[in-house]
């Protein structure tokens, strides 16, 4: 007589599959957390060593920036407010000269020295510009420079200022906001500044930015 053999493996449950897939998951979920902590332990430990790289190629830039703008175009906060009170002993003469004397009429204020490269390139059209019966009063500040050398070059040169204040600790330039010899600013006759222009006055800028305001001002 033939028997059917007994089944005696019990094969698994729909649930047990499930339970195993889900502890499955669960250990495949623990692996990936512990992965990507490791991952991010990593690349914070690479962002600190790369830090120091980053600020200097920031700060690169922004040196970068400075030094390729065009310094001309600097605005001055003082454009349209008085000019800042300054009392200041004249170059070779008595007494001093503050802003007082400038108030009036329209003129110039010339920052310069000796050994300014700009303010030489620029002396002969000041030279030109103090002359004629259309010529502007130019006030000159002798800016860090010694007296004996400013006024061999003025001799020298030509002196095309009705008036010179030496500013030797440069304090004054300080509160006029001066960046470097040359800069010249236009003053209106109520003693506003009215524009200013750093670096060395051409034709062109005389033409083109300090005209157009002056003849403004006349009316």
């Amino acid at each position: 007589m033939n028997l059917k053999p007994s089944i005696t493996a019990k094969t698994p449950s729909v649930f047990g599959y499930l339970k195993l897939e889900m502890i499955a998951i669960d250990l495949w979920m623990q692996q990936l957390v512990c992965r990507r902590k490791k991952e991010k332990s990593i690349l914070s430990h690479s962002m600190i060593k790369k830090l120091p790289v980053l600020i200097f190629l920031v700060f690169f830039a922004f040196l970068a920036k400075s030094l390729f703008q065009n310094q001309t175009e600097i605005p001055s906060p003082l454009i349209g407010k008085p000019i800042p009170a300054f009392s200041l002993p004249r170059l070779n003469a008595e007494g001093m000269i503050s802003d007082k004397d400038i108030i009036g009429k329209i003129s110039l204020i010339n920052i310069w020295a000796t050994w300014c490269a700009g303010c030489l390139e620029e002396h002969q059209l000041l030279v030109k510009l103090s002359q004629g019966s259309n010529a502007i009063p130019i006030i000159g500040i002798n800016w860090k420079d010694q007296a004996d050398l400013a006024i061999r070059w003025l001799e020298d040169g030509g002196n095309p200022y009705v008036d010179i204040a030496v500013d030797y600790e440069g304090k004054t330039a300080i509160d006029f906001g001066v960046y470097g010899a040359p800069e010249t600013f236009l003053i209106d006759d109520d003693g506003f500044i009215r524009y200013k222009h750093i670096g060395a006055l051409t034709v062109d800028v005389w033409a083109q930015e300090f005209l157009p305001i002056i003849n403004e001002l006349k009316r």
